[in-house]
């Protein structure tokens, strides 16, 4: 049997709730597996080896935590099909490793840099879905400042879950509903959409990559740093919030994210430069002597 007929008839049937996303990365993985081999991928090409090569292959051309996202996708699919009896054998995982992945400190814009972004926004024209393009990106980033949700959860929200300044966005990466408090400036924008006209607060008549690509436009227009990657984008504008939220108690940081460890928002979200914690050289000593001094390199 193809991969990607049993992704199809089988894998995606038998779950009750796959998300529009992950669906969409599962066939992306299958395509991507039959590219490396040269044909179709079949079931029985589900092998240490045959993976591992795919892996080995994939990693030349992208990152550590890229490739480590492609074998899980992979031995998930492998172990499905196990489970459904139609391979010999289960993935070991320990023979195909996951690839050690070295983190950057995040990094996040500054409330002035946002204030650029916004302003630019301000100035755009035509329209989406009837909204004012201006009013619908204004309100979208103002909204993004003051929750720090993340922006799929947020293109989901019904305009019936906003209201009197309240916002409660449900299918979250963590599957728990979260109510937000917005501020009257941000509600302010909301409102001048008139949200009870329509289903969704931020109706987006495209598909997901011509909104990252206007998002990169509206960032290369304010002269804002935005590396050519998704995650310096809307999420670098989530890291904003949670950074500036930690610079006052981490654990408004760890409640506006919606995590359940502060190590998740410390790790992946908290810009240091903005949280600005107390570190070595804020407590220590000056080994140096006051006045002029010599340092020799040698």
């Amino acid at each position: 049997m193809r991969l990607s007929t049993f992704l199809a008839t089988v894998y995606l049937p038998s779950r009750i709730e796959v998300s529009a996303d992950y669906a969409t990365n599962l066939a992306a993985v299958v395509t991507r597996f039959s590219a490396h081999l040269g044909r179709d991928a079949m079931l029985a090409d589900l092998t240490e080896q045959s993976v591992a090569a795919y892996l080995m292959a994939y990693r030349r051309a992208w990152s550590p935590r890229s490739t480590n996202n492609q074998r899980q996708l992979l031995l998930c699919l492998w172990r499905a099909a196990y489970d459904h009896l139609l391979v010999p054998a289960s993935p070991r995982a320990r023979l195909i490793r996951r690839l050690p992945v070295e983190y950057d400190p995040p990094e996040a814009w500054t409330t002035e840099q946002v204030g650029q972004l916004i302003a630019t926004a301000s100035a755009l024209k035509g329209s989406i879905a009837s909204v004012p393009r201006s009013r619908w990106w204004v309100s979208l980033l103002l909204t993004m400042f003051w929750s720090g949700c993340r922006i799929g959860a947020l293109l989901k929200s019904p305009a019936a879950n906003y209201r009197g300044g309240l916002l409660l966005v449900r299918g979250q990466k963590n599957h728990r509903s979260q109510l937000y408090i917005l501020r009257p400036s941000c509600c302010a924008e909301i409102d001048a959409t008139d949200p009870h006209l329509r289903p969704l607060l931020w109706p987006w008549p495209h598909c997901r990559r011509h909104l990252f690509a206007e998002m990169r436009r509206i960032c290369e227009a304010s002269g804002l740093p935005c590396e050519k990657k998704h995650g310096d984008l809307f999420h670098k504008l989530r890291r904003t919030t949670l950074s500036l939220c930690a610079a006052v108690d981490p654990a408004i940081a760890q409640r506006q994210g919606g995590h359940s460890d502060y190590r998740t928002t410390e790790t992946f979200y908290i810009d240091p430069r903005i949280s600005r914690g107390r570190c070595a050289a804020d407590v220590l000593s000056d080994p140096l002597p006051a006045g002029p001094h010599l340092v020799l390199y040698g």
